[in-house]
């Protein structure tokens, strides 16, 4: 058995039925509305940190290591704000590095080609030199014996 404390006396009727069912349903529309907008904030609130570091990787991603993740809260996802600033400021000495080791490069490359023009000048005076002998002693057009030619380029190396 079921009892209601009322003001009135209660006769089931059809008018009392729909009266409730009217009331209840309207409750339950309330409730609801208020359940939802209750998720929906609750929502948005867990998931705006979240929302920041996606942005804040983002912007890693693009090779932007002046951004920090700025979620202090004393859970896994302040955790992972704090990782993430590490792994920024990690990037961005490993990038500062190979911007130096870079251009250390290009100087050794300078370095390297003016060596190797100066090594082909050196040889080049040399075999120069050898390759007139080996001419006059071919054409013919020597003034002295062929053995004074071949003795001077004995002589210059």
């Amino acid at each position: 058995m079921t009892y209601f404390v009322t003001i009135r006396p209660i006769v089931v009727s059809n008018s009392e039925v729909r009266y409730f069912s009217n009331y209840f349903y309207t409750v339950y529309c309330i409730l609801g509305i208020l359940l939802i907008a209750a998720v929906f904030i609750l929502s948005r609130k867990l998931s705006a940190p979240i929302v920041r570091l996606s942005n804040v990787t983002s912007k890693l991603a693009s090779k932007d290591f002046s951004v920090r993740a700025n979620v202090n809260l004393q859970n896994e996802v302040g955790q992972l704000s704090a990782s993430i600033n590490v792994m920024a400021d990690n990037l961005q000495a490993a990038m500062e590095e190979l911007q130096q080791s870079a251009e250390i490069a290009k100087v050794n490359e300078k370095r390297m080609k003016l060596l190797l023009a100066d090594l082909a000048h050196e040889f080049k005076t040399p075999l120069g030199i050898i390759s007139l002998y080996s001419e006059v002693i071919e054409n013919g057009m020597f003034e002295k014996e062929p053995a004074y030619y071949f003795g001077m380029c004995r002589m210059r190396n």
